[in-house]
């Protein structure tokens, strides 16, 4: 079993590829739009959802099945990889920005 206070990945966001799947099917049904703002889903007129980085950019299905919206717990790590409109680790790999991390440093990547 993986100890959680050794590890340098973070469990929670492996839900995002299963939920990728069903997000998938409503898309190539035509019931969801990647790249509509994800505001426009929710129940809730009252709740809006927005990048404290950029207020004034929508965020996406897309962006976030790419993990691409930079919202996170560390966000001053995060923007060191990547910076709004980047492809999503098109200036490093993901295994290259895991390699330029402390071994003595845990990280948590979000959404």
């Amino acid at each position: 079993m993986m100890d959680v206070d050794k590890s340098i990945f973070v469990l929670v966001s492996i839900p995002k590829t299963f939920i990728a799947v069903p997000i998938m099917q409503l898309v190539e049904s035509n019931r969801l739009d990647l790249d509509t703002d994800i505001n426009r889903y929710l129940s809730s007129s009252n709740q809006h959802i927005n990048n404290p980085q950029y207020h004034y950019h929508h965020i996406t299905l897309r962006q976030l099945l790419s993990h691409s919206v930079s919202i996170g717990y560390n966000l001053e790590m995060e923007t060191t990889f990547a910076g709004f409109g980047d492809n999503a680790f098109s200036e490093m790999s993901l295994v290259d920005a895991f390699f330029h991390i402390s071994e003595s440093k845990r990280v948590e990547l979000a959404i």
